[in-house]
C-alpha cells in the first residue's frame, strides 16, 4: 500500500522516528508510548533552544500561574512519579511514570528505578511492541483504517480556508506540503506535527526512550516483557474522538507551534520534577491561550486517551498484581487523579507509596 510505504510508524530512535509533542504533544508525551509516526524530516535545528515557560507566566500573567499553582496542588497523587505497590503477603510490586523522549536528562533512571527492575518476572509497558520496529509497522498496515479517510472526504473538506491557510503555513515552514497530509485524518496529523522540528531530529538520531530503557533494563534482568494494550487499541482511543474534536486538536496544535519549543522544555522540567499535577494544569492554561474557547475536545482527549485507557491497564495488570513482583512502567499523567492508575489500584486494595529517589544523574550517563 502507498501510504504504508510512506508513512513506516516507527517507536523512537532510528533515522525518522517522529514523535508528538508541542500542546497536545504535552499531553502526549507523557501519556501515550509509541504514537511515533516517520512522515517527512522537517529542517530543523540541531539543538532546542526552548525555556520554562513557568517563570514567564509568573511574571507575565500572576492570576493565571497562581491558577496553575492551584490545579497542581489539588490533583490527587501528582507529585511523584514513582510508586511501590504493596499487599500483605505479596511481594512489591512498582509503578513508574515515563515519558516517552530521548532527552539524556530523561533517560538516566536512578538507581531505586533501576533496582525495583532488576528485581521484578515482569515488566509492564503500554505496549508490548516497544522493541518491534517489524511489528509496529505490520500493526499500522492492519490499521489503515484508523488512520486515513474512508469515507470519500479529505483532510482539506473539514477544514476551513483560514483553517487549511494556517496549517499550509505551518507545514511549509517545516518543508512539507498540504497534499502529504490530506488523506490523513486530523488526529495522525496532529500527532505528525505537534513536535517542534529540532526535538524530531533529536528523536530521529538519538537513542531510546525512556520506555525502550526499561524494556531493555528488563529484558537484562530476565524479566517478562508484556503490553497493557494493543496498538489497535491505541490507534481506536484516538479515532475514537469525532473529526469536529480532531479538527480543534489539531488546530490547537497549530495556533500552539510558535512556542513549541518552550512547551517541550517546560514538559522535561515538569517531570524530571515529578509535577505530575502541574503538567495538567500547564496543558489547561495552554489550551485556554491557544484554543477556541470550546473546552469540549480537550475534555474529549483526555477521556479517551486517558481514564479509559487507565481503566483498560488497571483491569490488565490486576491479574500479574495478585502474584507481586510486576514493574508497571507507563506515561506519567496516567497515574495521578481519581481515575489515575494509583487511585484504581488502591480500589483493588494495594497499598501504595510514593518513592523518592536522589537527583538525578549528570545528563552525560548513557542509558543501558
Amino acid at each position: 500500500m502507498f501510504f504504508a510505504k510512506m508513512l513506516p510508524w516507527r517507536r523512537g530512535g532510528g533515522r525518522g522516528g517522529v514523535r508528538a509533542g508541542g500542546l497536545v504533544g504535552l499531553l502526549l508525551g507523557v501519556v501515550m508510548a509509541g504514537i511515533s509516526f516517520s512522515l517527512f524530516m522537517p529542517e530543523a535545528e540541531a539543538r532546542c533552544s526552548g525555556t520554562d515557560m513557568l517563570p514567564r507566566i509568573q511574571r507575565e500573567d500572576p492570576a493565571a500561574y497562581a491558577k496553575i499553582i492551584a490545579a497542581e496542588a489539588a490533583l490527587s497523587y501528582g507529585g511523584a512519579l514513582f510508586w511501590k505497590i504493596e499487599k500483605d503477603g505479596l511481594p512489591p510490586s512498582w509503578l513508574f511514570g515515563t515519558i516517552h523522549l530521548n532527552d539524556k536528562r530523561l533517560v538516566a533512571l536512578p538507581q531505586p528505578v533501576r533496582a525495583a527492575i532488576a528485581s521484578s518476572k515482569i515488566v509492564a509497558l503500554e505496549s508490548d511492541t516497544v522493541l518491534d520496529k517489524a511489528k509496529i509497522q505490520a500493526e499500522m498496515v492492519k490499521n489503515l483504517h484508523y488512520i486515513s479517510f474512508r469515507d470519500g472526504t479529505t483532510l482539506s473538506s473539514h477544514l476551513s480556508a483560514e483553517e487549511r491557510a494556517a496549517l499550509q503555513k505551518l507545514l511549509s515552514a517545516r518543508g512539507l506540503s498540504f497534499a502529504q497530509f490530506n488523506g490523513l485524518k486530523p488526529w495522525f496529523v496532529m500527532t505528525s506535527l505537534a513536535l517542534p522540528p529540532c526535538e524530531m531530529l533529536a528523536m530521529a538520531t538519538g537513542g531510546d526512550v525512556v520506555d525502550q530503557v526499561v524494556a531493555r533494563l528488563g529484558q537484562k534482568a530476565g524479566a517478562k516483557i508484556i503490553g497493557l494494550e494493543t496498538t489497535a487499541e491505541q490507534f481506536a482511543a484516538f479515532d475514537s474522538l469525532g473529526i469536529p474534536d480532531q479538527k480543534q486538536l489539531l488546530m490547537l496544535t497549530v495556533r500552539s507551534a510558535p512556542v513549541a519549543e518552550d512547551q517541550n522544555e517546560t514538559m522535561k522540567l515538569l517531570y524530571l520534577q515529578e509535577r505530575t499535577g502541574a503538567l495538567w494544569a500547564l496543558s489547561d492554561y495552554l489550551a485556554d491561550k491557544f484554543g477556541s474557547g470550546d473546552k469540549g475536545p480537550i475534555k474529549a482527549f483526555k477521556r479517551a486517551l486517558v481514564s479509559k485507557r487507565n481503566e483498560v491497564m488497571a483491569k490488565r495488570a490486576a491479574p500479574f498484581l495478585t502474584k507481586g513482583g510486576i514493574f508497571i512502567a507507563v506515561g506519567a499523567l496516567h497515574l495521578p487523579g481519581k481515575t489515575g492508575l494509583v487511585a484504581l489500584f488502591e480500589k483493588q486494595g494495594y497499598r501504595l507509596t510514593p518513592v523518592k529517589w536522589r537527583p538525578r544523574p549528570a545528563v552525560d550517563v548513557e542509558s543501558p
